[in-house]
Order: structure tokens, then C-alpha cells, then sequence
């Protein structure tokens, strides 16, 4: 197995070798913010986009992204590099508050989803766009990905490629001031044509084979129990204590732990 560094930056991974393991098997290391990933069948290969800096970029937003949802943690620290202010982050953890408190409706609850690992994908191609004068710098990449990769029960946790329901996929990429990349917008876009062979990119053109799945160690807790309060903000601080507004909109088991404990 070999074992990778998680950097922050988007300029590349630092890997090294460990005896024992699978010739296969790849593992990224916590880099203390994001949570380790496990590759069983190999960390994913770009080919030709493997250095570009827009496929980078998104690869890195897609591994915090989904590391922030599997821990219930929107603080700061792991969206170095990707300037996020507070409020983008505060509407991120809202919305996961939200998600938390829907799973103890006493009449009708909805499990807490969780990505089992990063965003899982392969590159189908890179356009940059023509600037403006003055202008920042931003691309388009196309990408094959599955449509659903959050689940709420661990039976439903993919073991296969075959398991994935492909989709293309774009997003949006652009240039701060500051020369990071941030991912502007993503969507669904099959039927978008190729930027080289004008080709339509169509979902059931979608290759399995060239996805590789990787898992965060330790595992998110799917399927467990998740009280509200410990969905961090960007100040690694609970969203929000127990509040009376919320009383009657949850179970009284949540109620009851009202106190935090």
C-alpha cells in the first residue's frame, strides 16, 4: 500500500512507500485537518490532467468539501486555500444543522447523510476560458461522476464501481486575485458538447472502469446517532446550542440532551 501526505495546497501530493500492504491498495495520511483516505483498488490517475491546476483544484474543493460533511465540521482550517469567507461557510454548516435536526422528527425522520470518502470521478476534458481584459482567469472541466454519493445507511456504502450511477458532470473554475482556484459552480450536463471534438458527452457513455473510490478513515458515522450541536462552524464552535425554537420539532430523546450531554 502506499501511503500519500494530504497537502493543503493544490500543487501536488508527497508519497512515499510502505512494505505489507496490497500492491493496489493506496492510502492518503491525515494531513491533520482532513481525514485519511483509502484507495482499495489505487489512488485515481488524471493521465494528462494529472498536473493541471484546474483538475487539481477541484479535486482538492471535492476532498474538503465532502471531508467537512463526513465530520460535521465547517471550520476554517479546512478550506485553507480556497477563500471561503465566514458566511459562505455558515450557510454550509446551517444547511448540515439542518439536515441533523430533519433525522430526529419524531413523525417522519430522515437519516443524516454522509459522503464515505472524496468526490469520485474521472476527467473527460479541460476548456480555459478566454479572459476578459483585466479579467480573472477560469476554465470548465468535464468529468464523469456519480450522481449520488452520500448515503445514510451503511448498507448502501458502494463496493463496487458498478454500484455508481454515472453522470457528466461540469464545473466552473476561477482565479482569485489572490491566485487561488475556487470552484464557482458545478452541475449536471450531460449532452454538453466536447470543447476539442464537439462530441455530445452523454451519461451512459460514462466509463466505470476508470472510477476510483476512496474512503475516508475514519469512517463518518453513518447511521449513527448525531446531536445538533456537533455540527461545527468556522470557528470550530458548535452552529448552535439547544434552541427552545426547535423544541417540538425534535424528538424528546434530543430534548432531553438538551444540556449537551
Amino acid at each position: 500500500m502506499r501511503q500519500v501526505a494530504l497537502g493543503i495546497a493544490t500543487a501536488g501530493l508527497v508519497a512515499g512507500a510502505l512494505a505489507g500492504c496490497g500492491p493496489s491498495e493506496e492510502r492518503w495520511e491525515s494531513d491533520g485537518v482532513i481525514q485519511a483516505v483509502v484507495w482499495p483498488q489505487g489512488a485515481p490517475d488524471d493521465g494528462e490532467w494529472a498536473d493541471d491546476p484546474w483538475v487539481q483544484a477541484w479535486r482538492r474543493w471535492g476532498l474538503v468539501r465532502f471531508s467537512a460533511s463526513a465530520a460535521n465540521d465547517y471550520s476554517a482550517a479546512r478550506w485553507e486555500g480556497f477563500e471561503s469567507t465566514d458566511q459562505q461557510l455558515a450557510s454550509l454548516a446551517q444547511s448540515r444543522l439542518r439536515a441533523v435536526e430533519r433525522s430526529w422528527d419524531e413523525e417522519d425522520p430522515v437519516g443524516v447523510s454522509y459522503p464515505p470518502g472524496p468526490a469520485p470521478m474521472y476527467v473527460l476534458a479541460v476548456e480555459e476560458l478566454s479572459a476578459v481584459a483585466g479579467g480573472p482567469r477560469s476554465a470548465v472541466v468535464y468529468v464523469c461522476a456519480p450522481l449520488v454519493w452520500s448515503v445514510s445507511d451503511p448498507a448502501d456504502v458502494p463496493t463496487a464501481v458498478d454500484d455508481l450511477d454515472l453522470a457528466v458532470m461540469t464545473g466552473r473554475l476561477q482565479e482569485t486575485t489572490g491566485g487561488n482556484i475556487v470552484v464557482v459552480d458545478t452541475g449536471r450536463s450531460s449532452g454538453v458538447r466536447h470543447p476539442v471534438t464537439g462530441v455530445p458527452l452523454l451519461d451512459e457513455d460514462c466509463d466505470a472502469s476508470k472510477i476510483r473510490m476512496g474512503f475516508f478513515d475514519p469512517a463518518p458515522p453513518i447511521g449513527q446517532t448525531v446531536y445538533p450541536w456537533q455540527v461545527l462552524d468556522s470557528q470550530g464552535e458548535p452552529v448552535a446550542e439547544y434552541d427552545a425554537a426547535l423544541d417540538g420539532l425534535v424528538a424528546p430523546a434530543y430534548r432531553d440532551q438538551s444540556d449537551g450531554s
